[in-house]
């Protein structure tokens, strides 16, 4: 496993960010509106998909619905 994986998902976008911006030369101004979009539309799916993910398992420790896959134990 090389080191981009080890780091979270976060620092890892956020390197390709920079990276891409360095490769076109963008003007900082702009770099940060591209930023903040990016980044806040990442922020958001997290959240909803953590939920999703939270909502999903509540249903199944109540028996609600077919399980889909076996428990991971820890």
């Amino acid at each position: 496993m090389d080191k981009t994986n080890k780091k979270p998902w976060f620092e890892v976008l956020e390197d390709r960010f920079n990276t891409l911006m360095s490769k076109f030369d963008m003007p900082e101004d702009i770099s940060h509106e591209i930023y903040n979009f990016v980044f806040q539309i990442s922020k958001e799916q997290y959240i909803r998909g953590n939920n999703s993910g939270i909502s999903w398992l509540r249903k199944q420790m109540r028996g609600e619905g077919k399980p889909t896959a076996e428990p991971i134990a820890a």
